[in-house]
């Protein structure tokens, strides 16, 4: 009996350190997304365009280049993000997110992206 609460009162004893640590967890999680966000929202392409001739010829396509391939990254992302909950089954999987990912496959280019 005294060996059954000795090994309760350690897995207690164990049980809050885990809960302590995964609080302490919780908060680095939320502090490094806090210190860490403006980092992945900043777009270093468009702050060194600011400081460059904005009428200059290249410019002018490398800011519509940008624009597109920041569309296309944008539609990928969302279809995959999409397909990650489709298979988990946190939505239903309709039949442009099955082509996708047939598409993705067999190695070719979904039709999704092609727009």
């Amino acid at each position: 009996m005294i060996v059954m609460r000795l090994t309760w009162k350690e897995l207690e004893l164990q049980i809050t350190d885990f809960t302590n640590e995964a609080k302490d967890n919780v908060k680095f999680i939320y502090t490094l997304e806090k210190y860490c966000e403006p980092l992945y929202k900043c777009n270093p392409v468009h702050a060194r365009l600011q400081k460059m001739s904005a009428i200059a010829p290249m410019n002018i396509f490398l800011r519509q280049e940008i624009g597109r391939m920041q569309r296309v990254i944008t539609i990928v992302r969302n279809t995959l993000q999409d397909l990650q909950l489709a298979i988990d089954g946190t939505i239903v999987m309709s039949e442009t997110l099955r082509n996708t990912l047939d598409n993705m496959y067999d190695a070719r280019i979904p039709t999704a992206w092609r727009k």
